[in-house]
């Protein structure tokens, strides 16, 4: 491994993306390059590695300075499902790793939107869904708000979720006052590029700026060519710094935690780099 180059406060890592490291030396191995932000997935590989144990860790990392956020399981997950033994499930899940989270101290929990395949093909339905989202997430918030926990909604690319165009936020905003949103950039930028945009990052920043940043209490930062979820960071069409100087022009304070695959394939020196670049 190679040293200490920096010490990195505001970036941080994603661990869905290292799949082959057990996730505590994999904890350690990115404390050792400078990080003090790091999101946990809870899902798989690592999900069942979310024990007690892992909280000690945790808490002793803390204590050091080392932030955590959780990312809720979501390969598996529909919290607006139609079935109810679908969003038992689901919300079983969800409720697990918020509960991980206000025990570990991991703030904030990233929960993606539920979705509906049936999304303008049946009248209502986009409704209902919602309806399933917002009872299932309002004891969560309030759960997570007695513990000192802020949830996240995620917006995702794809038009069947239900936080597809950021602005969908609002309506659970409107529903939850607690929530937050986790602006994830690689999403929202294919969305405006499917929709045309000539200036994709500037259409994001509009739509935050209507949302407003003070909502906004976490990032995911990928790269992408503007059609597929490809997870770069050093590769792709995004203009990733200006977003970010933006964003912190306008009172930004919390983490802007990487999603690349490229963290494994390049190496996390390359991406450090990277980010060095874009803070410059």
């Amino acid at each position: 491994m190679c040293p200490i180059l920096f010490l990195i406060v505001r970036f941080g890592f994603s661990t869905f993306f290292f799949p082959q490291k057990p996730l505590v030396s994999l904890i350690d191995d990115l404390v050792a390059y400078g990080l003090t932000a790091i999101e946990l997935v809870y899902d798989v590989p690592h999900f069942d590695q979310f024990d007690d144990n892992l909280i000690a860790h945790l808490k002793r990392l803390t204590d050091r300075d080392v932030r955590f956020s959780l990312h809720c399981p979501f390969l598996e997950v529909n919290l607006s499902g139609y079935f109810e033994e679908v969003r038992s499930f689901s919300r079983q899940l969800t409720e697990k790793a918020v509960h991980f989270a206000a025990r570990a101290g991991c703030n904030p929990v990233v929960i993606h939107p539920g979705y509906t395949f049936l999304m303008d093909k049946i009248h209502g339905i986009e409704q209902v869904a919602r309806s399933n989202m917002v009872d299932a997430l309002t004891p969560l918030a309030a759960f997570a708000a007695r513990h000192g926990i802020t949830l996240g909604l995620e917006n995702l690319q794809t038009p069947y979720f239900l936080v597809h165009d950021l602005k969908d936020f609002l309506f659970f905003k409107r529903a939850i006052p607690e929530l937050g949103l986790v602006l994830d950039l690689g999403h929202a930028y294919i969305v405006k590029r499917r929709l045309g945009s000539p200036d994709p990052e500037g259409a994001v920043l509009k739509d935050i700026e209507e949302i407003g940043v003070r909502n906004v209490i976490h990032v995911h930062l990928s790269n992408n060519a503007g059609v597929t979820d490809e997870h770069g960071f050093i590769n792709g069409d995004i203009d990733i710094k200006r977003v970010v100087h933006w964003l912190g022009e306008r009172g930004y304070q919390g983490r802007l935690i990487i999603e690349s695959t490229e963290m494994e394939s390049l190496g996390i020196p390359a991406v450090l780099e990277r980010i060095r670049q874009i803070e410059a």
